[in-house]
């Protein structure tokens, strides 16, 4: 009855629990259009409780489903449904004690959405898939704003927002008071490094000479590029290496017949590989047209480890003293003792289980054999005393093996 009383017309305007609730954090800017104005927030108009804590810093009101309609079951059960509940990290966001006080950053500038919006549907809630948002649409007469350029962050997505201000990342997913605070944008950083996105999709960090996000470039690939660059001192190049071996020598390491088998299927020699597949993807095909397109898969095979191998550079390969024969068990004693575990893998070792090099089983498959000496490689000779020699920014260390 008392909070029906306070609802009425001009008694409302005496501390009515029906007000708007604002965060003006200014400095925090939104782009509209072409302009750049102060972020309001309106959000705790109907999230009150998001910020409030217990003792210890607990969530006062703990966000979860309950299975019932009924306030006081909530309260029973310590459950509370949005947008009744704490934050679920009252200790790392809103909270006063938080690195991020609701009171200094808002809402939106990790959630997006219309902050100034103070309906379900205005303030721009994003469904997490299409079953949620029919319901809505049922619910609350949800229906998406086209015009809004920031809609909310739909759960999954959420932790992409992070990475406007973590710009190095690493602390989003190690951190030694509040641990993985966004593990699966780092996950999705380490995998964009490992993989080498950046070489045909640019991760560009800089607006300008403004920092906006994780810079994921590649450096610059040629001598005028690097001294273009570097003459400028406005620019920021690119960092990354492309994640590929140099196929500068390639002819001296492996045949054109290993080129078209590895280019047409890499998985087929190596599961764990991370080149791409790009020939004999025909499944979408029919019988006719498959066979077309493996007639001319044939051809640009041919055609690439051709053009690979008539370009390779020459290398000076190195070469065991004369007379010298191979000792396979002591060889095998040394790959187990001299750190090459630590990196790869190998059939004959199967508790090895690292993954950081490739899984060496079959590398007999893969490199060229001496003419004169079918059981030899000056390649695989030469790239283990000295692997700069084949490719001068290998990660492969130089064992120092004598």
């Amino acid at each position: 009855l008392k909070r029906s009383l306070m609802e009425l017309p001009i008694i409302d305007g005496f501390n009515s629990h029906l007000k708007i609730v604002q965060d003006w954090v200014p400095k925090l800017e939104v782009t509209l259009g072409m302009a750049k104005i102060a972020r309001f927030d309106r959000c705790r108009t109907c999230h009150q409780n998001i910020d409030k804590t217990g003792p210890g810093g607990v969530p006062a009101y703990p966000a979860g489903h309950p299975q019932s309609a009924k306030v006081s079951d909530w309260v029973e059960a310590s459950v509370f449904p949005q947008p009744f509940s704490t934050h679920p990290n009252p200790d790392l966001y809103c909270s006063a004690s938080s690195p991020h006080p609701v009171g200094t950053f808002g809402c939106t500038i990790c959630h997006d959405g219309q902050g100034s919006g103070t309906s379900f549907s205005n303030a721009e809630h994003t469904p997490n898939d299409p079953h949620v948002a029919e319901n809505w649409h049922h619910e609350y007469g949800f229906h998406p704003n086209h015009f809004w350029e920031y809609p909310m962050q739909p759960a999954r997505f959420i932790e992409s927002t992070c990475i406007k201000c973590h710009h190095n990342v690493t602390e989003l997913g190690v951190h030694p008071k509040f641990g993985a605070t966004a593990p699966k944008a780092h996950r999705g950083w380490e995998l964009i490094q490992k993989y080498g996105c950046y070489g045909c999709h640019e991760i560009h960090g800089f607006d300008g000479e403004t920092a906006i996000g994780p810079d994921m470039r590649l450096e610059p690939q040629t001598e005028e590029s690097r001294a273009l660059a570097a003459a400028d001192p406005t620019s920021h190049p690119g960092k990354y290496r492309k994640v590929g071996p140099s196929l500068r020598h390639i002819a001296a390491k492996t045949s054109s017949e290993f080129i078209q088998y590895w280019t047409e299927i890499p998985t087929r020699y190596r599961p764990t590989t991370k080149m791409p597949q790009f020939f004999s993807l025909t499944d979408h095909l029919g019988v006719d047209d498959e066979g077309q397109t493996k007639k001319f898969e044939a051809a640009e095979l041919a055609g690439i480890a051709s053009v690979l191998l008539s370009t390779s550079e020459q290398i000076e390969l190195l070469k065991p003293n004369a007379g010298y024969q191979a000792d396979a068990e002591r060889g095998e004693k040394l790959f187990v003792e001299r750190g090459c575990l630590a990196c790869h893998s190998h059939a004959a070792v199967p508790e090895a289980k690292e993954d950081f090099g490739p899984n060496i089983s079959d590398i007999h498959q893969k490199v060229k054999r001496n003419a004169d000496d079918p059981a030899f490689s000056d390649w695989l000779y030469t790239w283990l005393r000295e692997p700069e020699r084949y490719h001068k920014r290998t990660k492969m260390p130089n064992l120092y093996l004598e």
